[in-house]
């Protein structure tokens, strides 16, 4: 089964093309998660320490004025004006 990622639908729709090309195992879903969104996946054997260090090193534009969480993308089209 494919992971269908709810916050890709939501922001830009998903075609139909891109089906065949949804993460199919749980790492990949984490990843994705992680990279397209800047939600942060524990992974079963780490400690939330360990998550939050390895995430932020991944990636360092989470919580800055480019991070891609939902929040933030939300309030930035807020601030826009766009709807």
């Amino acid at each position: 089964m494919s992971f269908w990622c709810k916050f890709c639908e939501a922001y830009r729709g998903l075609e139909e093309s891109e089906i065949e090309s949804l993460p199919q195992a749980e790492e990949e879903e984490a990843r994705h998660l992680e990279r397209e969104h800047h939600i942060p996946v524990r992974r079963n054997d780490e400690t939330l320490e360990e998550c939050v260090k390895r995430f932020r090193l991944e990636n360092p534009d989470a919580g800055g004025p480019n991070c891609k969480c939902p929040l933030c993308t939300n309030f930035r089209k807020l601030k826009a004006g766009v709807h």
